[in-house]
C-alpha cells in the first residue's frame, strides 16, 4: 500500500508560557489517504483547530510549540517546520479575520502562488478571475478589485476558499469554514468545498464540532476530545454505532429536526479537563456515565475491528 498523504504519527504539542504549560495535542494518531475526506470533530477546546495549523506549520503566539511524534507531509517530515511545498492549504473559519481588510480580493487570491510562477499581469488577473469563477462568486472580473468590507461573509468564504486552491495543494484543511455565516449560506459553502474537492482530487480535512455536518460529505470521522483522538472509523459506521461514549453523547445533543414538539436538547455534563496537566487515564472519565474504576488511572485501551478504532475501556461492539 502507498503511504498516506497526511500522517500523525504519536503527535503531542505542548506550549509553554510563563504561567505554566499547555497539554494541547497528547499522542494524536491520524491519517489521510489521497483524495479522501475525513472529518475531525469534537468541542471547541479539544485541539481541532491547533492540530491543523500544526499540519500547515503555523502556531499562534511569539513563541514556537514543543513538539514530538511526526507530521509526515508526502512522505516527508515536516516536524521540524520544513516547508510544505504548497502541497497544504488552509480554509479559516472566520473569512473577516483571514482577509486583509485593506488589499483587493484579486491579490489576495494570488498571494499563495510563488511570484516566479505568477507570470504578466494579463495572466495574474486571468488565473484570479477563472478560481473566483471556479467557487462561483457572482461577476469575478468585477470583484478582483473589490475590498472584502464589500462582500458578504457568504461571498468573502468563497474567496478564502479560492485562495487555498490557488497553490493547487494536494490537501484542503477547512477549520469550521461555516462557523462564521448564516445558516442558509453554510450548506451552499460546504457543498462548494466537496464539489471542488472532487473536481481536482484534492484530499479533505474538515473540521466541525457538529457531527450531523458530516454525514454524506466524509469517507471516514475521527472523534477528537482533550488532545487525543478517541475513534476513527468509516463516518456511515461512526454516525450508526458509535463505540466511544463521547461519541455518542456528541450525536445525542446533535439537533435535529422533529415534528411539532421539539424535546429539550440534552447536554453533555460537565467540561474538559484543565490543560495545564498532563492527563491520566482516560480525560473523558469524569464526564462518562460508563467510567470504569480503571478509567482514572489507567491509559485508555485501544480496541479496533473492521477499520473502526476506539480508546476506550467501556467501549461496546469493538474485540479486545
Amino acid at each position: 500500500m502507498s503511504a498516506p498523504l497526511l500522517e500523525l504519527d504519536g503527535l503531542s504539542l505542548r506550549f509553554d508560557g510563563p504561567a505554566g504549560s499547555l497539554h494541547v495535542l497528547e499522542s494524536v494518531s491520524l491519517a489521510v489517504a489521497e483524495g479522501e475526506s475525513v472529518g475531525l470533530v469534537g468541542e471547541s477546546g479539544s485541539g481541532k483547530s491547533v492540530l491543523a495549523r500544526a499540519v500547515l506549520g503555523v502556531h499562534p503566539g511569539p513563541a514556537a510549540p514543543s513538539l514530538t511524534g511526526r507530521i509526515l507531509l508526502e512522505g516527508r517530515d515536516v516536524t521540524d517546520g520544513s516547508s510544505r511545498r504548497r502541497a497544504v492549504s488552509m480554509v479559516f473559519q472566520d473569512p473577516s479575520a483571514s482577509l486583509n481588510p485593506v488589499v483587493r480580493i484579486g491579490r489576495q487570491v494570488l498571494e499563495a502562488v510563488p511570484p516566479a510562477e505568477r507570470g504578466s499581469r494579463a495572466r495574474q488577473r486571468a488565473a484570479a478571475t477563472e478560481l473566483l469563477r471556479a467557487v462561483g462568486l457572482p461577476d469575478p472580473g468585477r470583484r478582483l478589485r473589490s475590498y472584502p468590507a464589500e462582500l458578504s461573509g457568504g461571498q468573502r468564504q468563497r474567496v478564502g476558499i479560492a485562495a487555498a486552491l490557488a497553490a493547487q495543494p494536494r490537501l484542503l484543511l477547512a477549520d469550521e469554514p461555516t462557523t462564521a455565516l448564516d445558516v442558509t449560506v453554510q450548506q451552499r459553502v460546504l457543498d462548494l468545498i466537496g464539489e471542488l474537492r472532487r473536481e481536482r482530487g484534492m484530499a479533505l480535512l474538515l473540521i466541525t464540532h457538529d457531527l450531523g455536518l458530516l454525514a454524506g460529505r466524509t469517507d471516514r470521522i475521527a472523534v477528537m476530545y482533550a488532545g487525543r483522538v478517541v475513534e476513527d472509523g468509516p463516518t456511515e459506521r461512526v454516525l450508526a454505532e458509535p463505540r466511544h461514549p463521547y461519541t455518542r453523547a456528541l450525536l445525542a445533543v446533535t439537533p435535529r429536526l422533529s415534528p411539532r414538539r421539539r424535546p429539550p436538547l440534552p447536554q453533555i455534563p460537565g467540561g474538559l479537563p484543565d490543560l495545564r496537566e498532563p492527563r491520566t487515564g482516560c480525560p473523558f472519565a469524569p464526564r462518562c456515565e460508563r467510567a470504569l474504576p480503571e478509567c482514572a488511572t489507567r491509559p485508555p485501551l485501544l480496541r479496533a475491528g473492521a477499520g473502526h478504532t476506539v480508546s476506550c475501556w467501556a467501549a461496546e461492539g469493538v474485540p479486545v
